[in-house]
């Protein structure tokens, strides 16, 4: 088990402080603030189990920096990702459509922090508030659309250009050009073998896209390495900038 860092979320500094959430961001203040009135304030290591697949969800996570995945597999730390989720979403977002038992588990990626909701509560929001329904449906499908297309990527695409898709996903929800993740962890994500995610690196690092050292990759030439990722990178980030507008317009 991973160690959780929590603290009672402080609703004056929560209205205070900009969120960057994609989900809180929506909401009217007054209903940010109910809602974040029922959550603590946890910090995530990588690792960290968010949701197990086949058991009740018992919390709804909205992060604030970090990212996780959803995986395929009843331990989720051996799962491979299916789609993954940051700020921009909802961990346990399959509540808004009655799915409390999750078929897929969570796992956090890339270490972050963010606000722990327990289930009962947030479906109970759900029912007081429709606006927040409204934008749980909406991310739900943006979510789906995702997973979907992540989905097609693993079957059809090269190694090197959803390698180089990863990692641009991880960075955009990160704000930076630079994580902390092992080889290892990057070759499950991936459901692919460590030496082969290695060659890949050094694949990557030859043309000068990325620098990739034990447990730092930094992004050197963001373009090269968006021209170097498969199309589903473009895609997808079409998809959810057209929601991002549609939710703020």
């Amino acid at each position: 088990m991973h160690a959780l860092r929590t603290s009672r979320q402080d609703p004056i500094r929560a209205e205070q402080s900009p969120t960057k959430n994609g989900l809180l961001s929506v909401l009217p203040a007054s209903r940010r603030e109910a809602l974040l009135a029922a959550a603590d304030f946890v910090s995530l290591d990588a690792d960290a189990v968010l949701m197990t697949a086949g058991q009740p969800i018992q919390f709804v996570h909205l992060l604030e920096a970090g990212t996780a995945a959803l995986v395929g597999a009843e331990d989720s730390l051996r799962g491979v990702d299916l789609v993954l989720v940051g700020p921009e979403n909802v961990v346990g977002i399959g509540l808004v459509l009655g799915q409390a038992v999750p078929q897929h588990g969570a796992v956090m990626r890339i270490a972050g922090h963010g606000h722990r909701i327990p289930r009962r509560r947030f479906e109970d929001a759900l029912v007081d508030m429709p606006d927040l329904c409204d934008a749980c449906l909406r991310h739900a499908a943006l979510l789906l659309d995702h997973a979907l297309q992540a989905a097609g990527c693993n079957a059809q695409h090269r190694l090197v250009p959803r390698l180089a898709r990863w990692i641009l996903e991880v960075c955009d929800r990160g704000g930076e050009d630079e994580l902390t993740i092992t080889h290892e962890r990057l070759a499950k994500a991936l459901g692919v073998r460590r030496a082969g995610v290695t060659m890949a690196l050094h694949e990557l690092e030859g043309r000068r896209y990325i620098r990739s050292t034990r447990c730092r990759l930094t992004v050197r030439d963001r373009a090269a390495l968006t021209a170097c990722a498969c199309p589903c990178y473009t895609r997808m980030g079409a998809r959810a900038a057209a929601e991002l507008e549609f939710a703020c317009g």
